[in-house]
């Protein structure tokens, strides 16, 4: 899957598809020191998971390795499931599902995950991908 946006959320999805649904993730942000916190945030996490003893040092580092991290929304091409988690405005993301549309596969599934935002509204944006 793919997650667009670092913050606290995108990081949050990332984890749980990467941990819990054990998929392969790519996180997904413009801003280098977002990813940087994401991955640090990840691993922090991880370690203290490792010493509650809530997962073993080898599922730790299937998860680490589940889980990539990258400035170039081009890298979600082969991706067929993309949510996006980032800053709660209409026009910007507007702007990252028109450009999705244009690089994942045609049916591919683009999520938000939105919460104050209207869904009709954001799916008008890629018409094909509406139904």
């Amino acid at each position: 899957i793919g997650v667009v946006g670092a913050g606290q959320m995108g990081t949050g999805i990332a984890i749980v598809g990467a941990k819990v649904a054990g998929l392969e993730v790519k996180c997904v942000d413009l801003n280098e020191s977002a990813l940087e916190n994401s991955n640090k945030f990840v691993k922090n996490w991880l370690e203290k998971e490792e010493g509650k003893g809530r997962l073993t040092a080898d599922e730790k580092y299937d998860v680490l390795n589940k889980m990539s991290f990258s400035t170039r929304l081009e890298e979600l091409d082969q991706t067929d499931f993309v949510v996006e988690a980032i800053i709660e405005n209409f026009d910007i993301k507007k702007s990252i599902f028109e450009k999705l549309d244009k690089i994942v596969p045609e049916d591919a599934i683009l999520a938000s995950n939105t919460s104050s935002l209207s869904i009709t509204k954001l799916a008008s944006t890629v018409p094909d991908r509406a139904d």
